[in-house]
């Protein structure tokens, strides 16, 4: 993982959401296409879930990155899944959906530290 050359607490919010989308974008290359398409959903998924978890370790605002993991917690798989069941979603375009899902981020935050 890319964290290895930052440390713990060294970026701000615009540095950190930059390293978080440079990571998220490596996603399809990360996963397993060979495997199940339930297995490449879990693979994307858990991917996004540590690079959110390493983004937060990474950022300066201390304060933010505590507030987001109490507000903005980093889903388990069982509630993903139940997410898409709920918009309606079946079989295997549950899983579609989270490996979109898992690649794609919230266009609000982005616009808001300018890399919208």
């Amino acid at each position: 993982m890319e964290t290895s050359k930052f440390k713990a607490g060294s970026l701000s919010n615009f540095e950190t959401r930059k390293w978080y989308l440079e990571q998220e974008a490596k996603i399809p290359e990360l996963i397993n296409n060979n495997a199940s398409l339930e297995e490449q959903a879990k693979q994307a998924f858990n991917l996004r879930n540590q690079f959110r978890t390493e983004a937060r370790y990474l950022m300066s605002d201390r304060k933010l990155a505590d507030a987001l993991n109490i507000t903005d917690p980093n889903r388990t798989w069982e509630e993903m899944v139940k997410i898409q069941i709920d918009k309606g979603f079946k079989g295997d375009d549950i899983y579609r959906k989270i490996i979109e899902s898992s690649q794609r981020s919230r266009t609000s935050i982005n616009q808001i530290l300018g890399l919208g």
